[in-house]
């Protein structure tokens, strides 16, 4: 059975546990997206990113978690990887296929915190010290009549070249340069996106 955390019931984390032994973690949202964006630059080794995310979230190098608790490097990626994946949850087989991003946290942050604002009346400020979980479960259940939820409308809009007319094509492609996604991926991540793209569009 898969686990669930419930809102409702259960404490959010503020810790990790690694060998028997507690680490506090800073559960903010500008921590986790820090490291998220980190995580994201191509032009960075997995050892500088490991040691960014340790330091970010637990004030200690990569190295001084492990001398201190005795865990294997595994060990600690995935347990901040559980952190940053947010609550346990079911998620459906659609939503494990790779797909082309619709959002980044930081070209939408100004359109995020709109909407953070519009919804729930929270400031950047407020938004910024959410624990994160809290944070991802206000963002998936954000309302659709937000300027943000409209960019991901038309960064998801496909083109059916036999349905659409010459004139909906350019006016879609033209509102879809206006919001898209500018990356600094890798050229084989950029590969991906360009095929998943291609797949959306037939």
């Amino acid at each position: 059975m898969d686990r669930f955390f419930c809102f409702l019931s259960e404490s959010l984390p503020k810790n990790i546990i690694l060998n028997g032994q507690e680490l506090a973690l800073d559960v903010s949202t500008s921590a986790a997206v820090s490291c998220l964006l980190f995580l994201k630059n191509g032009a960075v080794s997995d050892n500088s990113k490991a040691s960014f995310c340790s330091l970010r979230l637990l004030g200690l190098s990569f190295e001084e978690v492990l001398t201190r608790t005795g865990c294997s490097a595994a060990d600690l990626d995935k347990a901040l990887g559980e952190f940053l994946s947010g609550a346990p949850r079911k998620r459906s087989a659609s939503a494990e296929k790779e797909q082309a991003p619709l959002f980044d946290f930081a070209q939408d942050s100004g359109a995020i915190a709109a909407a953070f604002r519009q919804n729930y009346g929270l400031s950047a400020e407020e938004v910024q010290s959410l624990h994160w979980w809290e944070f991802l479960t206000l963002f998936e259940n954000l309302s659709g009549d937000t300027a943000f939820n409209s960019i991901k409308e038309i960064r998801a809009m496909k083109i059916d070249t036999k349905r659409d007319s010459p004139e909906r094509i350019v006016s879609i492609r033209k509102a879809k340069k206006a919001v898209e996604l500018v990356t600094n991926c890798t050229k084989e991540e950029k590969r991906k996106s360009i095929q998943a793209q291609i797949d959306n569009a037939f």
